[in-house]
């Protein structure tokens, strides 16, 4: 390795160095016990420059960019933008630097310098045609602190069993570089807005992106757009025209059925037509022998016959898909498409071709292509037959295969409706645990996050369940098993948030030392009963529903025996294949202020909760919405997770079933943490932002900010692999505050989490030091072949300066990575000897 970027980063036991050829993660452990990297330590102030017109910014012409007004007989809008400096923040992250701008989300592709965007929906008349988008005028800062941006980090898979990539052998994100964009002189992203445009069946969105901040990386220079003036001009199309492009239709619903599944779907469309939802019956075959196929979706999969591994989807009706998606575009003004067939009868609207790797179980194999997750299944472009971004439909798939499970589906449906009603449908349970705790591998990955049990409280936090009965299924409550879990889809639950891994033939669960797996013949074998919750998952695989297209194994995925249990749920809401996520929190002194953002599937999911909260009152209206906020808060330029996210995304159950609407409860504000008696402060090396420090045998006072009268305080000992929560106790709260203490004994990391009366909870970390990496580094390329045939070294050796506080004995552990897999080493070092040294 001759040329290097080295960066003395944190890492759960040990030091994260990026090299921009390579990422090495090195790490130590102490008896269970963690070890602090070097701190950046530094004011996170920030300094501007006076306002500078936004024509002196040389950003290339981007979506109209900064030109004139294209003047005529075009109808015009406006987007006024102002931001203020008092708005940013800057939050470390070892090295790195992100700048939070108000509540704006971060948008990039993984290795692109994290930054915030902003979009406007514009709602115009239907068929509208946009002319021109510029920015008019504005105004920038210059932030004269020198800025290193940090990248997005790779995602994280939510599968078990399957091999597995690089991005699942790291707890703490991997942070690959895209070395094109961070050598560059120019700024990033090279434009100051962006937009999309789409229609549904009643209007044509406008999403303009607006991107505030443009940073030069090389240069370390970052400027922030502090107010613009965005004109937009259009021209509406004439309405006798616009009416003509339709047939006009008062069907509410059409069901799209094989002629084999007939009967039961007028049985489906009775039911809809009784409980007020006009639902009218179309078949396959009639659509085949009326309906010319539609072109093509302009998105790489099974239209390109020449890409890897397309052979191993048979029996694919892709004419018959294409028909149907005629169909739905030129009778588009229904509300509900529900899909009344296995995927061999109504096929996929498409399959996308996104290419992923398999490196084996712990990534110590040669990759390879992995077909299976490499092919996504879609119903999307029935969504959206126009093939934009905006869905026109509220779709969904009721997976059966013959008439025995259509029958028994429908009944299903009839007796879910009939008993259904607030005083058990408030019932809401939540589940997750520590998904990326790594316990095979020998990379000493901890899940420091319990990113599945953040994920969920993120949902109760945001009060996305107010006025529900919440129950908890957690990891570090000994919860998240087997047994609760098949007592949930046993019945008694309005709804079910599921946040785990899995494959396409069940749930993996972290009971019995992380070796429990909740089967479909589990399911299928559940007594019957109609109080059964809508399921939504971010567990991969689960939701594939062309069992009958690409053989994996199983005759049935997980979804598919959800809905054709006795029990099980009503509906299932997921992707079809690997699925990608994770929380990126912030933490200051500790406390864990907010996720940055939930990225993906964790997105999709969390904005199915969000929906509901607002009104949502069928299952089709869940998910249309939640496409569509997740459409608006992300950018699908460059970002094929994105996409992937978008079109693996599935609802299997009947869009048109109607929901109880959420009634009102109790407001609680989230409860606050904080320490009143730190010995100090040190970066994170798994989140962004700081936590206070302590030594051995030191007593910590935590007080929580609650509204409620009484809190349970939760400690964990996030070094433990198993049985980590130390301790439960309830405490009083007196004058809006409880008070918690502990003493740090030989753990290296503490979790307190503060619970309130509502379910919500505040959490805070504190750490424990051993010892800390120095700046000494060095490494060096070792050749076993003498010949140099290859031109590769083919080891590295690493020497890093480490100052031990507490002797013991130490391993030391690293990753090297690349673009597409990880390798991993350790070595066992016995550290007798107090103070500065190398290893």
């Amino acid at each position: 390795m001759k040329e290097k970027n080295i960066n003395n980063g944190i890492k759960n036991k040990g030091v994260f160095l990026v090299i921009f050829v390579a990422v090495i993660a090195l790490n130590i452990f102490l008896n269970s016990a963690d070890v602090l990297a070097l701190v950046n330590t530094g004011e996170n102030e920030l300094e501007f420059s006076a306002n500078v017109d936004l024509i002196n910014l040389n950003i290339e012409n981007s979506c109209g960019g900064l030109k004139p007004l294209a003047y005529g007989t075009l109808k015009t809008k406006e987007i006024i933008i102002n931001i203020s400096p008092k708005d940013c923040e800057l939050l470390k992250f070892d090295k790195w630097d992100y700048l939070k701008v108000g509540n704006l989300t971060p948008y990039t592709k993984p290795g692109d310098p994290q930054l915030p965007m902003k979009t406007y929906i514009i709602k115009l008349p239907k068929n509208s045609e946009i002319s021109d988008i510029s920015v008019v005028s504005g105004d920038y800062m210059e932030i004269l602190n020198k800025l290193d941006i940090i990248p997005t980090p790779e995602p994280r898979e939510w599968t078990a069993k399957s091999s597995i990539t690089n991005s699942n052998l790291n707890s703490t994100a991997i942070y690959s570089i895209n070395k094109e964009i961070y050598n560059s002189n120019s700024y990033f992203p090279k434009k100051i807005i962006a937009y999309d445009v789409g229609d549904d069946n009643e209007n044509t969105y406008l999403l303009v992106r607006f991107y505030p901040l443009q940073y030069m990386p090389q240069e370390k220079k970052a400027v922030l757009i502090t107010n613009a003036k965005i004109e937009i001009s259009y021209q509406t199309q004439d309405e006798q025209l616009s009416l003509s492009t339709s047939s006009m239709t008062s069907t509410a619903a059409v069901i799209i059925t094989p002629v084999v599944l007939e009967t039961q779907a007028n049985a489906l469309a009775a039911f809809h037509n009784d409980t007020g939802t006009s639902t009218t019956v179309v078949t396959t075959q009639y659509i085949m022998d009326n309906y010319d196929s539609a072109p093509d979706p302009d998105y790489e999969g099974y239209k390109d016959s020449y890409l890897p591994g397309r052979n191993n989807i048979t029996n694919y009706n892709y004419t018959l898909a294409m028909r149907i998606v005629s169909y739905l575009k030129q009778n588009n003004n229904f509300k509900f498409v529900i899909l009344f067939g296995n995927a061999k009868q109504v096929p996929p609207s498409y399959y996308i071709y996104d290419e992923k790797l398999t490196c084996g179980y712990c990534g110590w194999e040669e990759c390879s292509i992995d077909y299976y997750n490499s092919w996504v299944p879609t119903d999307y472009f029935y969504a959206s037959p126009d093939y934009d971004l905006i869905p026109n439909y509220e779709i969904g798939r009721i997976p059966v295969n013959n008439t025995g499970e259509a029958e028994h589906f429908v009944q299903k449906i009839k007796d879910w409706n009939s008993t259904v009603n607030w005083s058990w449908f408030k019932n809401a349970a939540v589940a997750g645990g520590r998904p990326f705790l790594d316990t095979l591998c020998g990379s000493g990955d901890y899940d420091e996050l319990f990113a599945g049990e953040m994920s969920s409280t993120d949902i109760i936090n945001k009060g996305y369940l107010s006025g529900m009965n919440i129950t908890k299924f957690f990891r570090s409550d000994g919860k998240f098993n087997k047994k609760n879990m098949k007592e949930v889809l046993s019945g008694g639950y309005g709804m079910l948030y599921e946040d785990g891994h899995g494959y396409v033939d069940g749930w993996a669960l972290e009971g019995e030392l992380n070796g429990e797996y909740l089967t479909t013949s589990d399911v299928m074998g559940l007594i019957q009963n109609p109080k059964v919750p809508i399921v939504v998952s971010v567990v991969c695989l689960t939701g594939a529903f062309d069992t009958n297209l690409v053989d994996a194994g199983y005759d049935s995925s997980f979804a598919e025996a959800v809905l054709n249990s006795n029990a099980g749920g009503i509906a299932y809401i997921t992707g079809s294949r690997t699925t990608y996520g994770a929380p990126t929190p912030y933490l200051k002194n500790g406390y864990v202020l907010q996720s940055m953002k939930e990225r993906y599937m964790s997105e999709m999911a969390s904005n199915i909760f969000k929906t509901y909260h607002r009104g949502g009152d069928s299952l089709g209206n869940l998910t249309k919405s939640a496409i569509f906020e997740y459409v608006t808060d992300n950018d699908f330029s460059d970002d094929s997770y994105n996409r992937r996210t978008l079109f693996e995304f599935v609802l299997l159950g009947d869009p048109a079933l109607k929901i109880p609407v959420q009634q009102p409860g109790n407001y609680t504000k989230k409860p606050k943490l904080s320490v009143v008696n730190s010995q100090g402060n040190r970066d994170s090396y798994f989140a962004y932002g700081n936590m206070p420090t302590y030594s051995s045998g030191s007593s910590v006072t935590v007080t929580c900010q609650a509204d409620s009268p009484t809190v349970k305080m939760k400690l964990i000992v996030v070094d433990e692999w198993f049985n980590e929560t130390l301790n439960v106790q309830e405490v009083n709260v007196i004058n809006g505050n409880a008070t918690y203490t502990f003493t740090v004994n030989d753990t290296h990391l503490y979790l307190v989490r503060c619970i309130d009366n509502n379910s919500k909870e505040g959490w805070l970390y504190v750490n424990q030091p051993f010892a800390t990496f120095t700046d000494s580094y060095s490494d060096k390329g070792q050749n076993l072949d003498y010949s140099w045939v290859d031109s590769k070294y083919d080891y590295l050796n690493i020497t890093i300066g480490v100052n031990v506080k507490k002797a013991g004995e130490y391993v030391i552990s690293g990753k090297l990575c690349d673009k597409f897999y990880c390798v991993s080493a350790y070595s066992m070092e016995n550290l007798t000897t107090l103070g500065v040294q190398t290893v």
